[in-house]
């Protein structure tokens, strides 16, 4: 009977302890369904969506509360020296009150962010200054956040053209786009996208499984375009003809430039950097091309040291005959980036002009004699 009694005991304890946990459950669940409602209702009364539609001539385009323009590139076109940035409309979190050009932007409390990348460049020539929004290319990603997608443009002349070249974000990884840009009649606004495409199924032989940036096209009677300088340079022709084909690239040249470089640290990545300009024209060995290439140290992103190198190869072969040191042209020692981006000539006093992004902040054009580059 005892037995019995200890028995239905335990039965009713089990019972109360079922009961309790049961019921505990329930207060959390219903907890966890108030803490989510409350939630979406907070941010749906946080949240605004805001339009800035004031014309572009009334925006200072370098303002720091709107824009990063930097990595400056240069040129020349029709006479005239032309420059060309990337422009970073700041897409992150910011409590400032940022308000982005043309798109929708949303606010949560008092912190915005975009809904989708914003696609400027921003080019100065016969001293106006334009900001152009570019469309976004067949297969370039439209909702990566905190990127600007037409990355470090380097500017580039053909035939009395303007192209130029770009790192974009798709849906697989970076890739270079090609954008050809025409001019207008119109001296505040004089140039507009003409046509573009992403650089990645047109090209022999590159690793698509790889961030492919740094392509630079250059040439005079022939238009080319170099996509790797280290540990072999590759230089491919390329068709900036209209059409189907605008973009095509094929007969690849390739040459090995490890020994060139085997004196440069291995803590080092080599990339191109500047479009190939003629060098030397009348020496009894050939004429030859010259170029920028940056090295990046291979250390974490925030920590890396941009440094300028310059390469000439043979104009007809594309063989690298020899590279200068490395150099640093900004006044401060302890400048992290230093980003070469365009190259060109000053025909009228004979010197070099090289243009640098410096730390992703600022731009500088250095002018260079040709007999000290080496």
């Amino acid at each position: 009977m005892q037995q019995r009694k200890i028995f239905f005991n335990c039965i009713a304890e089990l019972q109360k302890t079922k009961m309790s946990i049961t019921f505990l459950l329930a207060i959390a669940l219903i907890a966890a369904v108030l803490l989510i409602v409350g939630f979406f209702h907070a941010q749906t009364q946080a949240m605004k969506v805001l339009q800035y539609s004031a014309p572009f001539p009334k925006i200072n385009p370098f303002d720091s509360n709107l824009f990063h323009a930097y990595n400056q590139s240069i040129t020349v076109f029709r006479g005239d020296y032309l420059l060309m940035t990337r422009h970073d409309n700041r897409t992150h979190m910011n409590s400032s009150g940022l308000i982005y050009l043309e798109h929708k932007t949303h606010v949560f409390g008092n912190k915005y962010i975009a809904d989708r990348t914003h696609n400027y460049i921003s080019v100065h020539y016969k001293g106006k200054r334009q900001i152009l929004h570019l469309p976004e290319l067949k297969g370039m990603h439209s909702k990566i956040l905190w990127h600007q997608q037409y990355e470090d443009p380097r500017a580039f002349v053909f035939a009395d053209r303007l192209f130029f070249t770009a790192a974009v974000y798709t849906s697989k990884t970076v890739r270079v786009a090609l954008v050809e840009l025409e001019m207008l009649n119109e001296p505040e606004h004089p140039f507009q996208f003409k046509q573009g495409v992403i650089l990645d199924d047109r090209a022999v032989a590159v690793d698509a499984s790889l961030p492919q940036k740094n392509w630079c096209l250059f040439g005079e009677e022939k238009s080319r375009i170099v996509t790797d300088v280290f540990p072999e340079m590759k230089i491919y022709d390329i068709c900036l003809e209209s059409g189907a084909d605008f973009g095509k690239m094929s007969q690849p040249v390739r040459s090995s430039t490890e020994r060139l470089f085997s004196d440069v640290s291995a803590d080092n990545r080599i990339r191109c950097s500047t479009s190939f300009v003629p060098f030397r024209d009348t020496d009894a060995a050939g004429k030859t091309l010259v170029c920028a290439v940056h090295t990046r140290s291979k250390t974490r992103f925030s920590t890396a040291r941009f440094r300028t190198m310059f390469l000439e190869v043979d104009a007809s072969t594309f063989l690298p005959l020899r590279h200068s040191p490395m150099r640093r042209y900004s006044e401060k020692e302890s400048t992290r980036i230093e980003f070469a981006a365009g190259l060109c000539w000053d025909k009228q006093h004979k010197k070099l002009k090289l243009s640098l992004g410096i730390e992703d902040m600022r731009n500088k054009v250095v002018d260079l004699m040709p007999e000290n580059l080496f």
